[in-house]
C-alpha cells in the first residue's frame, strides 16, 4: 500500500507503451545563459593559464642559453659596421626618396595644368582637323571642276586661249 501514496507535486511516470508528449513552448534561451558564462570563462582561464606557464618554462629554459651566447658580444664588436650602413641607407635609399617624394608633390599642381593643357591642344587640333576636312569636301563639292583643263605648264611658257577654254 506504500506505493500508492506519492506527494502532491509530484506526477505519475507515463507507462511504457504511452506516448510522451513534447512541450509545445521550446525551451528558453537565457536559462543556458549562466552555463555557458561559466563553461566559456573556464576555457579562458585555462588557456590563459596554460599559456603562461608554457612561456614561463620557454623564458627559464631559454635563459642560460642567452647569457651565455656569443650573440651579445659579435653585436658589440660589429654595432660601428651597423651605424656606417644605417647612415649608408639613409643617404644613398631614403633621402633620394624623400627628395623625390616632396618634390612630385610640389611640382603636381603644375604636371595637371601642363597636363590639360597638352590634352585641351590636343583635342583643339584634332577639331580644327575634321573642321578643315569638312570645309574642304563642302569646297569641292560646290565648285565644278572642267574635264578639259590640264594645267602643266611652267612658268616661261605663255598660256593660250584654247587652254584657258572651259
Amino acid at each position: 500500500m506504500q506505493e500508492n501514496i506519492r506527494p502532491m507535486n509530484q506526477q505519475a511516470l507515463p507507462a511504457p507503451n504511452q506516448a510522451i508528449e513534447s512541450p509545445s513552448q521550446p525551451a528558453d534561451i537565457r536559462s543556458a545563459y549562466p552555463y555557458l558564462k561559466t563553461a566559456l570563462s573556464f576555457l579562458f582561464a585555462t588557456t590563459l593559464g596554460l599559456y603562461r606557464l608554457l612561456s614561463n618554462l620557454a623564458f627559464k629554459i631559454a635563459k642560460p642559453v642567452i647569457l651565455l651566447s656569443p650573440l651579445p658580444i659579435i653585436l658589440y664588436i660589429l654595432s660601428p659596421v651597423f651605424t656606417f650602413c644605417n647612415v649608408l641607407f639613409d643617404m644613398l635609399v631614403l633621402m633620394p626618396f624623400r627628395m623625390a617624394a616632396y618634390l612630385l608633390d610640389a611640382l603636381y599642381p603644375l604636371y595637371v595644368f601642363c597636363g590639360v593643357a597638352c590634352i585641351t591642344g590636343c583635342l583643339l587640333g584634332l577639331g580644327g582637323r575634321y573642321l578643315s576636312d569638312v570645309l574642304v569636301k563642302m569646297a569641292k563639292d560646290s565648285v565644278p571642276v572642267s574635264k578639259g583643263l590640264e594645267i602643266n605648264k611652267t612658268e616661261d611658257e605663255s598660256w593660250s586661249e584654247k587652254d584657258l577654254e572651259l
